[in-house]
């Protein structure tokens, strides 16, 4: 066999190895993005049961770190807004 011959023979081995293992990657690619998204739920729901022990609304809690004179609770304000607006990103 000639190799011109050949290259489309081992392409073709190639591809199918790599098309092989598509299935997996993406079982695997669900398995991770529904691990991640169930961390932020976990997340997010520790906020709001802290938010309700204190008497306070998701919005309520928020607008506290707002308001905070320390420079720390406003960074920690921010960083939920920030994963609350994560969580809310359609996934794709």
């Amino acid at each position: 066999m000639r190799l011109a011959g050949m290259v489309p023979v081992c392409l073709g081995v190639i591809a199918a190895g790599l098309g092989s293992q598509l299935p997996e990657f993406s079982q695997q690619y669900r398995q991770r993005l529904g691990g991640a998204l169930g961390e932020l739920d976990r997340v997010l729901a520790e906020f709001d049961r802290d938010a309700t022990v204190s008497g306070l609304s998701r919005d309520q809690a928020l607008d506290e770190y707002s308001a905070a004179a320390s420079a720390f609770l406003k960074s920690r304000g921010k960083s939920v807004t920030a994963t609350l607006a994560r969580r809310a990103r359609p996934v794709r």
